[in-house]
This record gives C-alpha cells, structure tokens and sequence, in this order.
C-alpha cells in the first residue's frame, strides 16, 4: 500500500501549528484548545496539525486566540496555506501590512529568517531567540554595512523571542 500524504502537511502553518501547541503543551491540551474554539472533539484540531485539512478562515479568531497567536500572521499563513500566489493577490487587491520598499528590504527576510513565527518583545533577553541569533547576524550582514541607520532594526530583534 502506498503511503498518502496529507494535503496541506508541508506547509508553513502545519508547522507553524505544531511550534504554537508545543508550546502551551502542558497547560492546554488540543482537547482543550477545540473546546476553546467551540468543538467537541481535539480531532479536529489534530487534522489541521497534520495537514489532513485546511485551516478555514472562519476559525482564525478562534484558534489564534487558544494558542496565544496574532490572528494577522495565522491568516497570512493560513492564505498562504491555500495557494502560495493567494497571499500577494490580496496583497496587491487590499494593500499588504508594510510598504513595498519594507516588504522587500525587512519583511519577507524576517519572515524567512525566523521561519514565518512572530516574534514576541522579551526585554529581559532571556526568550527562545537564542537559535536564531546566528541566522539573524547572517541575515543582518548583507546590508547592514551599507545602511548604517539599520542597526537599530537589528538591536531591536535582540530583545525578540521567536
């Protein structure tokens, strides 16, 4: 018998799932991250984990808000989820959340660098960022030498907890 992969198992918010879960892993579990969001059955929310199923939009509010995530970066990779054209469609439609200049200077390699996870402010610098400090230097080499005025941009992902 073949093996069947799930549709939607390789993709950003598939992941992006398992590293929010784990993360409450023992204060919620995925029973109660469904009944959170009104469902009977963790099933449902194990189905989205795998990629069994796609993340619909209507559940965004929900979810993000049972798994302490930003419903603009859940939806983002939920569209992304979808088809990876549909996310610069709405984009180029409705306006993205930074300016072009931004998106292709800070945005889209941020999101690279950090495997699309929202970085969250820990003053204390103490925060799950130390992993990717080194890929955030690299990304930081590439142009902070010719635009000094960015060092701050960098400083301040320091004090960012991925």
């Amino acid at each position: 018998m073949a093996y069947h992969k799930s549709p939607y198992s390789d993709t950003t918010l598939t992941n992006y799932l398992d590293y929010k879960i784990d993360a409450i892993k023992g204060i919620k579990t995925e029973q109660d991250i469904a009944a959170e969001m009104g469902f009977l059955e963790a099933r449902d929310i194990a189905r989205l984990r795998t990629g069994e199923e796609s993340l619909p939009l209507d559940w965004i509010a929900g979810l993000a808000q049972a798994i302490n995530a930003v419903p603009i970066n859940l939806c983002r990779l939920a569209l992304d989820q979808r088809s990876p054209t549909l996310q610069e469609s709405f984009a180029e439609t409705f306006g993205a959340i930074a300016t072009p200049n931004e998106a292709h200077l800070f945005l889209r390699k941020w999101r690279e660098v950090t495997d699309d996870r929202d970085p969250v402010n820990d003053a204390s610098g103490q925060g799950s960022h130390q992993p990717y400090v080194r890929r955030r230097e690299e990304f930081a080499g590439g142009w902070l030498g010719r635009r000094p005025g960015l060092r701050g941009v960098v400083d301040l992902a320091a004090g960012l907890t991925l």
